[in-house]
């Protein structure tokens, strides 16, 4: 799981993307508890980042760190494809609000 969530953060949008379909696939798996901590990880995550503007310096920073937790939120959307928890309504609009 920590291998993903580092890859999630690479610099490769392929490697990100790749990372985001794996964890779906390991949280498919795995138990529901352990979707929670996850899910407030990666608000936690968006919550804080803001984007720079594109002349400075720590803009791929923070657009590569960005990304990586939107494709952590829709990971755990898409692991879920025949339920619809509590949680999943107002984190959809989260990140359709980001997008």
């Amino acid at each position: 799981m920590d291998v993903l969530l580092e890859c999630l953060g690479d610099e490769n949008v392929e490697v990100r993307e790749m990372a985001s379909k794996a964890l779906s696939g390991v949280v498919r798996c795995s138990q529901r508890q352990s979707i929670l901590p996850l899910k407030d990880r990666f608000v936690a995550l968006t919550g804080k980042i803001t984007l720079p503007p594109r002349r400075d310096p720590s803009y791929p920073e923070s657009l590569r760190s960005l990304h990586s937790a939107i494709l952590g939120l829709c990971a755990l959307i898409e692991s879920l494809p025949y339920s619809v928890e509590p949680w999943i309504p107002s984190l959809t609009e989260g990140v359709l609000l980001m997008l």
